[in-house]
């Protein structure tokens, strides 16, 4: 594989590490993408915030929903307007019935970001689960109206 040959090069290089958990996590490989994430030494501040996504994610495939909330806060606090991360953070809080804090997540995200799209439609998926079914269609409506597709 292409992660393969840049490791035989450099066996530390830390973004093919970090894209070598995610693809784990992805997988649903847990414990290779916590060996691949504990290896991980990140330079700079998007490589770290890289390395805290991809360990929420991790956290949040394993079950430790305390752990990936710890996470996405951490980085909010450094990066507020990192909406991908609000967008994961709001999906959690509807993981842990936390209605109330994943709306306050998603409508965080402006309608400039090309995060906006989703956090609306998890707006919606917090209001049907709070059984808000009504403010949840009209949001669903309006994503189509936008744009069909």
């Amino acid at each position: 594989t292409v992660l393969a040959q840049l490791f035989a090069i450099r066996p530390n290089y830390a973004p093919a590490q970090i894209v070598q958990g995610e693809l784990n996590v992805r997988a649903l490989r847990l414990p290779l993408a916590r060996i691949a994430l504990e290896q991980v030494k990140p330079v700079g501040r998007d490589q770290e915030r890289e390395w805290m996504q991809t360990r929420a994610g991790y956290h949040e495939a394993a079950g430790e929903q305390t752990q990936a909330k710890l996470l996405y806060e951490a980085i909010l606090r450094r990066e507020p307007f990192e909406y991908g991360t609000r967008v994961a953070l709001g999906g959690l809080y509807i993981g842990t019935r936390e209605y109330e804090r994943a709306k306050a997540e998603f409508v965080k995200v402006p309608p400039t970001s090309r995060e906006f799209r989703t956090a609306r439609r998890g707006l919606a998926r917090a209001l049907s689960s709070q059984r808000k079914f009504a403010p949840a269609i009209d949001i669903l409506e309006e994503l189509t109206r936008e744009a069909p597709w």
